[in-house]
């Protein structure tokens, strides 16, 4: 393995347990040529830091695999590593068989998710190094869970910063054009290669199953539904009448499949419009919910576009609140990391006052248990899900 050194000064985070390394914290006399794989990383005078994977392309310059000098990285590491995190699902998921099956450095494996879909894999490699040795992953996953079919998402944006191609592609078996999961109780129809994400947002699962405690004889409104995830949960759990919105046609299209399949169709009306449009005529007529969902698309993508992200989620919110009902409650969610719960909870705020609404916080959640934070790596911690009341 080569050796890379930082600059005199640098990788405080990293002796806090930090698993990233900024190119910027590099010395200037890294070898020039370095392919994306591990490299061991040492401090200004020389000594052992750890052995990280290097990206030659992207800011993120060096992830943490290993805090010992390991002789070698290979199958052996990777294979227990995924081993771990297999076990771990199975731990707080003992009878569920989809789920995000690895997330990255929240298990200690940078650059890699895969999420399970019962006899169905859905991987991305985010980084060089992980795309390197893809086929090592795919022979692992093979040998350790026999599955029918394996796709690789390649589209994420985080591939560009790597200086990757962005594709999708059926890497091993056969892949239906969707497939049907068990969430709970309930059942969706999945489409593992043109989905969103991969298909289906895990991190969500816990919150929705808490509509339970609300959604009994509810006028429920759900924005930016995707394929109805809590929609249905809302009718599962006794909600009346769901309007779901969301401006993908193909996602309504199996929201409304998916509503079908849980014998709720008659109880949710689903609509493609822009989000912003809907609620923006929907207070106009003065309509009126017991419950309304909001689970936009990451609004900040960077800490440059924080401003606009709290514009949006503030009129977003401010709509919900003036067209809830006394006793009614907003689910308000955000997946931006760069977007903080602190500054979260100050929009919210802000859109509660202007409501003229008086407002309580009834539960602070985040992403479900299968994505776990690593507690050195905040940006693990990236969901926030705020349940309100309108109090009288």
């Amino acid at each position: 393995m080569i050796t890379i050194k930082l600059k005199k000064g640098k990788g405080k985070k990293l002796k806090e347990g930090h698993l990233w390394i900024f190119r910027g914290e590099l010395s200037d006399r890294i070898p020039k040529g370095i392919s994306p794989g591990p490299v061991i990383v040492e401090d200004h005078s020389g000594r052992f830091m750890c052995i990280g994977d290097y990206s030659p392309d992207s800011n993120i310059a060096v992830r943490v695999l290993s805090w010992k000098n390991l002789p070698k990285i290979g199958k052996e590491l990777f294979e227990r590593r995924i081993q771990n995190a297999y076990r771990y699902r199975k731990l707080i998921y003992p009878r569920e068989t989809s789920y995000r099956l690895i997330f990255s450095e929240g298990d200690f494996l940078p650059g890699l998710i895969v999420d399970k879909y019962g006899q169905y894999l859905a991987v991305q490699p985010l980084t060089a190094a992980m795309e390197n040795r893809k086929d090592l992953i795919y022979e692992i996953l093979i040998d350790l869970f026999s599955p029918k079919g394996i796709v690789e998402r390649g589209d994420s944006p985080i591939r560009k910063r790597e200086g990757l191609e962005t594709l999708t592609r059926v890497v091993y078996g056969d892949i239906p054009d969707r497939i049907a999961i068990k969430d709970g109780e309930l059942s969706f129809y999945v489409d593992l290669v043109k989905g969103e994400k991969t298909g289906y947002f895990f991190d969500q699962r816990l919150n929705r199953r808490f509509l339970e405690f609300f959604s009994n004889r509810a006028e429920a409104l759900d924005v930016f539904t995707y394929t109805g995830s809590f929609a249905i949960h809302a009718g599962y759990f006794g909600a009346e009448h769901i309007t779901a919105v969301d401006i993908s046609r193909s996602a309504i299209d199996l929201g409304i499949e998916n509503s079908k399949l849980n014998g709720l169709n008659e109880r949710i009306d689903f609509v493609v419009e822009n989000a912003f449009d809907y609620l923006k005529k929907a207070s106009a007529k003065n309509k009126k919910y017991d419950l309304i969902i909001l689970d936009p698309p990451a609004f900040a993508k960077d800490r440059y576009s924080r401003e606009d992200a709290y514009r949006g989620y503030k009129e977003i919110n401010l709509r919900a609140f003036k067209m809830l009902r006394s006793g009614g409650i907003l689910v308000s969610c955000s997946c931006s990391y760069n977007f903080s719960l602190p500054q979260f909870i100050s929009m919210l705020k802000s859109a509660a006052s202007d409501s003229g609404k008086a407002v309580k916080i009834i539960k602070i959640s985040g992403q479900s248990p299968d994505h776990p934070i690593c507690l050195t790596v905040p940006e693990t911690n990236y969901l926030k899900a705020v349940f309100t009341m309108i109090m009288e």
